[in-house]
């Protein structure tokens, strides 16, 4: 177990037990603030010094001057992330910096959600052309409505289901959905019924049905 003793201006160490209690022979001890234990190598901040200092943990030999002309917080807590000006700084315990493109996005990315504020502060989130948008102001690509998802988080993208579909979209059978028209009789199924593949959307008209469906 190593130490730092403030008062004494020294380094110490000793087994678990309480036993074999030594002291470290280093000069650069002024005001010991924190150290930490790797490998062969005792190192340390030095709260007078301003300095960062390593030395052989059993020895105190070779000790060496990592970095000068530090500055220590006065609490002693790690510092908070210095976030540029292109991010936006958590609050609360996640401190940690995020693009400001998500600040007020809808989707919050901050543990403590401080990153949407909501809408007296955001505003109402416009969606761009060619979206829906959500009750809650989120946005949502046309395809995903009346899918059985909730892809907007409230709901609303799987209400009203059963209005028609524009011109250019496709009506799936079982839910409603609405998909566009070039996805049909492409062999996959969108719809998740099979209403796009079936044989009476994509036989041609003078075909014959096989009693087997084939």
């Amino acid at each position: 177990l190593f130490w730092g003793d403030a008062h004494l201006n020294e380094i110490g160490f000793m087994d678990l037990d309480g036993g074999g209690r030594r002291h470290i022979p280093a000069q650069r001890t002024s005001h010991v603030s924190s150290m930490v234990v790797f490998d062969d190598y005792l190192y340390w901040s030095d709260w007078n010094l301003r300095e960062v200092v390593r030395c052989d943990k059993w020895t105190g030999m070779n000790e060496t001057v990592l970095k000068k002309t530090i500055q220590l917080p006065n609490d002693l807590r790690t510092c908070e992330p210095n976030c540029t000006d292109r991010q936006f700084a958590c609050g609360g315990d996640d401190a940690k910096c995020i693009p400001k493109l998500w600040y007020c996005d809808g989707e919050p990315d901050c543990r403590d959600g401080s990153d949407e504020p909501g809408k007296d502060i955001c505003g109402i989130r416009i969606c761009p052309v060619g979206e829906f948008q959500c009750s809650n102001h989120n946005c949502t690509r046309p395809f995903q409505l009346c899918d059985g998802n909730d892809d907007c988080g409230d709901g609303s993208d799987e209400q009203e289901c059963d209005k028609p579909c524009d011109p250019w979209m496709f009506k799936c059978a079982a839910t409603g959905k609405c998909i566009p028209k070039r996805f049909t009789c492409d062999g996959d199924d969108d719809c998740g019924d099979r209403s796009d593949e079936a044989d009476t959307l994509c036989c041609k008209s003078d075909a014959t049905f096989c009693d087997d469906e084939f």
